[in-house]
């Protein structure tokens, strides 16, 4: 954690393994909310990996999670294809 507030980054990750059933466990949606509001506080952007479920989505962002990726929204593109995807929304 030491090394989060030395280096004040752009975003923060918010792992798959604790995304994965966020919509159902209360442990991992209490610290996703935690990492999530602190991340907010210092002015980094919350990006959530490895969404596969419309309801962990839909947690994550009650949550205020800004951004997430996981087979639920697209599977692995190569570059043009994900230039192409991230723009087209």
């Amino acid at each position: 954690m030491r090394h989060i507030l030395n280096l004040a980054p752009e975003i923060i990750k918010l792992d798959m393994s604790l995304t994965r059933h966020v919509d159902t466990d209360d442990k991992r949606r209490a610290l996703a909310r935690g990492l999530t509001s602190f991340a907010h506080e210092i002015g980094s952007l919350v990006i959530a990996e490895g969404v596969e479920h419309i309801s962990e989505l839909e947690q994550l962002q009650r949550l205020g999670v800004d951004c997430a990726q996981g087979y639920l929204l697209s599977k692995p593109l190569g570059l043009e294809a994900a230039t192409e995807f991230s723009f087209s929304k």
